[in-house]
């Protein structure tokens, strides 16, 4: 990272394909799922290969199978992930590559990676094929129980794999994943933010952005800021840094328009809307955005906003190039 050098590549060749994929945190290891329609049903393989050889060292080709018995659901839900690519399992790994976690439907896979054995789960990890769960450091996770209790959910800090409680915490109805490195969780939405850092030990977030791109290493953290940059920063510090990064390509937008005249694009995208003057190439305008939008003869936008975070949807008119905006209501 220091150099921006490349150090090493491996070109790992799975012939029979992969639906879903996973690298290890140390890169030794490629999880492999593929999801087959099959005659006699649905299923899934589960591999794991070792990146130098590319030789799997861990198969599993009924990983889930499914069969005209099975639930309804459980076969469409298969099928729908299969053919749109979709993942077809619950993947995790601990940040120093120590246990893998694998589920589906009920379906797990338990593995210790440095002794490339399985491993048995105990206590209150049995029943984690249908539990909220995130590996928080290397030999613990945070599990979430399924009864809702006056708006929470029971919580355990658990060792991995004994499933011995080490703390008992509470949740509410969240998305929830381990940081790359360290004790926290990244969990979202929450009421007026796409995500904060939730400290598992003392039960509290401690932490929140409204766009959904963060991840934390020890105390740093990483993040999308409004503009589209990085924002770095620490939780024990009120220092930070905002870096621009270079333009790239353009995704597919969620609404757009250049002006009759050709002078101005205007273009939406997931978290932010742009105006753009066209003949100098830079950035009039950095809005919340829009559903759909239209561009007048005379230069005037009229955009419909969806709500957004603490924003009520609206519709608006925006005057070109100075930016003055009117509210057409509802």
């Amino acid at each position: 990272m220091a150099t921006g050098q490349r150090t090493d590549v491996k070109e790992v060749v799975e012939y029979d394909g992969c639906t879903q994929t996973l690298l290890t945190p140390d890169g030794k290891t490629l999880v492999c799922l593929n999801a087959l329609i099959e005659d006699s049903g649905p299923r899934v393989s589960l591999k794991l290969i070792d990146v130098d050889t590319s030789k799997p060292y861990f198969e599993k080709p009924k990983f889930l199978e499914l069969t005209e018995f099975s639930n309804f659901y459980e076969l469409l839900r298969l099928v729908s992930e299969a053919l749109t690519g979709e993942d077809v399992a619950s993947v995790q790994v601990d940040p120093g590559s120590h246990y893998l976690l694998v589920r589906s439907e009920g379906r797990v896979v338990a593995f210790d990676l440095e002794k490339r054995t399985s491993v048995t789960l105990e206590g209150k990890l049995k029943g984690v094929g249908d539990m909220r769960a995130a590996f928080i450091g290397s030999d613990q996770m945070y599990v979430v129980e399924q009864n809702l209790t006056k708006g929470y959910y029971k919580a355990h800090i658990v060792s991995f794999p004994d499933g011995k409680v080490v703390s008992d915490s509470e949740i509410g109805d969240l998305g929830m994943r381990g940081a790359t490195k360290g004790p926290l969780m990244i969990v979202g939405p929450l009421k007026e933010y796409a995500v904060g850092i939730f400290d598992p030990a003392a039960s509290k977030v401690l932490f929140a952005l409204q766009l959904p791109t963060i991840d934390v290493w020890d105390k740093k953290v990483a993040a999308e800021d409004s503009t589209g940059g990085l924002f770095l920063g620490r939780l024990d510090s009120t220092d930070s840094m905002h870096i621009p990064l270079p333009l790239g390509p353009l995704p597919g937008p969620h609404a757009g328009a250049f002006s009759q005249d050709g002078k101005y694009l205007v273009v939406s995208l997931r978290n932010r809307s742009v105006v753009w003057d066209v003949g100098t190439g830079k950035q009039l305008s950095l809005m919340r955005p829009m559903r759909s939008l239209w561009v007048d003869d005379q230069d005037h936008v009229f955009g419909q906003f969806p709500k957004y975070r603490d924003m009520d949807a609206a519709e608006m008119e925006i005057t070109l190039p100075s930016i003055t905006t009117n509210n057409l209501g509802k």
